[in-house]
């Protein structure tokens, strides 16, 4: 199986084209995760955040700058197809992953051989909670009374960090495997 640098180096001695079709793919894949994720009835605060998956897994197979690009075709599109776009609901999403994407990708950048893909991705579920919980404070309710949720809103963030480093590490693995057996790196 191709490492991430040397994935990385093909894509760019394959040229823009090439890297353009890997990450319009892994974001139309975030953007379904997205959409479908919205569809289900969840208590305020407590959404599951499985599009992360696709974000870990560009971490892991082509790196940060590819993930951020995913990131915010994900929030922006996202939030287009589902009906949030510019409203309260748009700029936390995109608050938690800019949090998530950034500490997300510099953890596997300076970690990856400290922490696997679980506990990187329990990072950036408390980093994507905290950065919501931050926004919100500071430029919708400006109260106090808010840090109550925080208890809750980061003992959510443990389950779905777990499943979503679980379901990456799996997801990284058949890309890669997926990408060097058709020789598209």
């Amino acid at each position: 199986m191709q490492n991430k640098d040397e994935i990385q180096k093909t894509l760019r001695e394959g040229g823009y084209t090439r890297e353009m079709v890997y990450l319009s793919m892994l974001s139309a894949f975030a953007v379904a995760i997205h959409s479908a994720e919205a569809s289900f009835p969840t208590p305020p605060w407590l959404k599951p955040g499985l599009a992360n998956i696709i974000t870990l897994t560009t971490i892991a197979c082509f790196g940060l700058r590819c993930a951020i690009y995913v990131t915010l075709l994900r929030v922006v599109v996202g939030s287009l197809v589902i009906g949030t776009f510019l409203n309260p609901a748009f700029f936390l999403s995109l608050a938690g992953g800019a949090a998530s994407v950034l500490g997300m990708g510099l953890m596997h950048r300076w970690f990856s051989k400290t922490f696997s893909l679980i506990g990187i991705s329990l990072a950036g579920a408390y980093l994507h909670s905290l950065a919501q919980m931050a926004f919100v404070s500071l430029v919708f309710i400006r109260h106090t009374d808010i840090l109550y949720l925080f208890p809750i809103v980061l003992a959510s963030a443990l389950p779905t960090g777990v499943v979503t480093g679980i379901a990456s590490i799996h997801a990284s693995e058949k890309l890669s495997a997926f990408l060097e057996e058709k020789k598209l790196v």
